[in-house]
């Protein structure tokens, strides 16, 4: 047989040889993770439990699917591994606080390992219902000084004694406050709807009982494998004082999240609207921020939040247009026997571009410094229930004196997760 029609043979031979077929490549971990939540959803635990752990196997970065895998990891019957899923979110990331109450919550559950207390699927809502009793020294916003003084015109200087229900005026209250979410998978990512109410009933003062709900989405993208991920809002806003409303705002927000092992970065913009019904102070606001959370370690969490923001004033509005920025920093820290300590802090500045009025420092430009403090100690009280402590501290000063006002605040509350 000559070589060429040896050649010819093994060709044939190779043509006429069936295909071994090849396996299809793995789903991106996108698609794979959104087929995770609907198992979840359809109370296959067990079938998401192995995606989820494909997934974390590939991105360990991925903070989500952690949740996720802890979530299914419990209802496939084995609790023990999902508490260590939730001790290594604790350890590697940094999480917010309702989040950090919410894994806090599930920690004290599946400890437990009470079929009762098996975790919500994910498009059932979920969230803590508040009640407070404390006492507050300035309920009506009152101001320090006991006058103020006018500038009239050709430079004379009246000083006029301030009425005593412009001072402050203390009253004990009590507090009820819900907070409700849920998840829908959607295109991809997850859209969270959300509900905030809170409620204040004062003792004596009741032109100062206060309510403030609060209502919105979240959309937020599938963190990619470095991840990365976009999160858009629509928050919504009405607040009443005595029974009147006081303010509305909208707010349009959108922002870059990075989340990695360790820490939390996230930037972005937001354009809010706020309309004070019968008071000249409406304005339109457009918000840059930069936020970032370190855990230096499993116990402990740091925080810092910085925004800039300028606002266009109406027309008609004293001190026109203005320039803001805020500064809050904060941390968490739990103890051994299970309780949190948390302390914040925040500094505010806001300058206006115009007088404020000819009858104060000579229509003189308005500038305001806030600073606030807080202290919160929470202690669990079995799975669903919760103790709070809470300290508040609250200052404002002013080149115009009108405005300088000083506060403090001290509650007691219980909280229950459902």
């Amino acid at each position: 047989m000559s070589r060429l029609t040896f050649l010819a043979l093994c060709l044939l031979l190779l043509v006429a040889a069936p295909a071994r077929a090849a396996e299809p490549p793995p789903a991106p971990p996108e698609q794979r993770y959104q087929q995770a939540l609907r198992l979840l959803d359809q109370g296959q635990p067990q079938a998401a439990r192995q995606l989820l752990e494909d997934i974390v196997a590939e991105q360990p970065g991925f903070a989500g699917a952690w949740i996720d895998l802890a979530l299914a990891t419990y209802q496939s019957g084995d609790p023990a591994a999902a508490l260590e899923h939730l001790a290594y979110l604790r350890q590697q990331f940094p999480l917010s606080l309702a989040l950090l109450q919410q894994i806090e919550y599930w920690e004290r559950a599946w400890q437990q390992a009470s079929p009762s207390l098996s975790p919500p699927p994910s498009q059932a809502w979920q969230g803590k219902l508040n009640l407070d009793y404390g006492y507050s020294n300035n309920v009506n916003g009152g101001l320090t000084q006991e006058q103020i003084t006018l500038t009239l015109p050709g430079g004379q200087r009246l000083a006029l004694p301030l009425a005593p229900e412009q001072r402050p005026r203390g009253d004990r209250f009590t507090q009820l406050g819900l907070e409700a979410w849920r998840r829908w998978p959607l295109a991809g990512g997850s859209l969270y709807p959300l509900v905030q109410l809170q409620a204040r009933e004062m003792n004596h003062e009741k032109d100062y009982n206060q309510l403030d709900l609060q209502g919105g989405l979240i959309y937020q993208t599938q963190p990619d494998p470095a991840g990365r991920a976009w999160q858009a809002s629509l928050l919504l806003q009405h607040a009443s004082l005595g029974g009147n409303t006081l303010v509305q705002s909208s707010r349009l927000q959108l922002q870059r999240l990075y989340n990695q092992a360790g820490w939390r970065l996230a930037w972005g913009g937001e354009l809010e609207y706020r309309r004070y019904p019968g008071l000249p102070l409406d304005g339109r606001y457009l918000w840059l921020n930069l936020a970032l959370a370190y855990k230096p370690g499993p116990a402990t969490q740091l925080g810092g939040q910085i925004r800039l923001g300028q606002e266009r004033a109406e027309a008609d509005q004293p001190g026109g247009n203005s320039r803001e920025y805020e500064l809050t920093l904060e941390a968490s820290h739990r103890l051994e026997n299970g309780a949190s300590l948390e302390l914040q802090w925040q500094r505010s500045h806001s300058q206006d571009q115009a007088g404020y009025s000819p009858l104060l420092e000579d229509d003189a430009r308005r500038s305001l410094w806030r600073q606030q403090f807080s202290l919160a100690l929470r202690q669990p009280l079995g799975t669903r229930w919760e103790a709070r402590l809470a300290l508040e501290l609250q200052e404002q000063h002013s080149n115009l004196a009108l405005f300088n006002q000083r506060a403090h605040q001290l509650s007691l509350g219980l909280s229950r997760n459902f």
